[in-house]
């Protein structure tokens, strides 16, 4: 029985195959390492998942911030995966709301700035807007 493949080509084959087993197996503990700060990695259905309704605020308390000056948003940044994405610029008197309190932090949301978010990425990704009716 004649062998069709030489040692050299087996031995190519072999490595590729590890490279390929070790890289898969290395992509968990690369996203531990690179996750953002304060983040906890869930794995499975038994994860201890909170719901964002324990931090909402009632409506009754929630308080209304005023941009009292212009800011430009930073550039994205070439290297960083986390802050590819373009960020539309605050104007003045944009009116932002408190929605959910985590801790001694504010999560806020403005309708307008998310409106202009929106219009910005479709726009950089040639997406057309759709809205609801």
């Amino acid at each position: 029985m004649v062998c069709r493949y030489t040692v050299v080509q087996v031995a190519k084959r072999f490595v590729f195959i590890c490279v390929a087993l070790i890289g898969l197996v290395s992509c968990g503990t690369v996203y531990e390492l690179y996750a953002p700060p304060n983040s906890t990695i869930h794995r499975g259905i038994e994860g201890n998942y909170e719901n964002p309704d324990r931090y909402l605020i009632p409506e009754s308390a929630r308080k209304t911030y005023v941009a009292t000056k212009a800011f430009e948003a930073p550039s994205p940044r070439e290297q960083a995966w986390i802050s590819r994405i373009s960020m539309a610029d605050i104007g003045v008197g944009e009116t932002w709301i408190t929605t959910h309190r985590i801790g001694n932090r504010f999560v806020i949301f403005s309708s307008k700035y998310q409106a202009r978010q929106k219009a910005l990425s479709c726009w950089q990704n040639k997406l057309p807007i759709f809205t609801s009716h």
